[in-house]
């Protein structure tokens, strides 16, 4: 069986070039804990990704033994240090797309809306490029994500002020370009969040408490802790 993905073109255009992010993508097909992506292809107004089926994800599953879930972890950790191998960056690491096979009892990583190549030279564009789901954003991610909504630099977006951007940029962003870390940084929330009280997740204490200290307060033992995992 697969499934159909599809997602505006214009979104696509500004993201990534479609077509050379799938074949790097294609590149880690090898690997069991990365879905398969058939083909891809564009019809008015949209790109489209004919996917392996998979029945679930690790956000749905809430009875999964301990044994299923380290289980599952570790296939989803072979899948992100695959594509890292390969110089892709996820950018979405979160428990919606790490996808579960039930009947086999196995985690594949899922929807590459937003991977991309990582790239040795980047441009402006590239440095205060925000992806992600805010929740499980690396702290350089989420130093980017809040510079982007402050109205000075809003102006010179709209400005297209490239100058006076990159003199923002120099003087306000403190943090790498993000990178493979912070995939592993997104996939340590999800670790958290797999074995931490469902109950506990869910309230605005977690909320405030834990993934705010997490995001605001960067530590690199945190990225050193996760490479080791991986």
């Amino acid at each position: 069986m697969i499934d159909l993905k599809k997602q505006p073109l214009e979104l696509v255009e500004k993201e990534l070039n479609f077509h050379r992010e799938m074949e790097g993508i294609k590149h880690c097909m090898g690997s069991r804990e990365i879905v398969y992506i058939k083909n891809e292809y564009g019809v008015p107004a949209y790109a489209c990704l004919v996917m392996e089926r998979v029945s679930g994800d690790l956000k749905e599953e809430k009875n999964l033994s301990q044994k299923d879930k380290v289980n599952a972890l570790l296939g989803s950790a072979k899948g992100i240090d695959e594509m890292h191998k390969k110089d892709i960056i996820h950018r979405d690491i979160k428990g919606d797309n790490i996808l579960y096979d039930r009947k086999k009892k196995v985690a594949k990583l899922g929807d590459f809306g937003l991977a991309k190549y990582e790239k040795k030279e980047v441009t402006l564009k590239g440095k205060v490029e925000v992806a992600g789901t805010p929740k499980y954003m690396s702290p350089e991610t989420k130093e980017r994500f809040k510079f982007l909504q402050k109205q000075h630099v809003v102006s010179c977006l709209q400005s297209r002020d490239m100058v006076r951007l990159e003199e923002l940029y120099r003087k306000e962003i403190k943090s790498p370009i993000p990178s493979t870390p912070a995939d592993i940084y997104s996939f340590g929330i999800v670790m958290h969040e797999m074995f931490a009280d469902p109950k506990h997740i869910s309230s605005k204490e977690y909320n405030k408490d834990v993934c705010t200290k997490m995001l605001f307060n960067p530590d690199k033992k945190h990225y050193q802790i996760g490479r080791a995992h991986v």
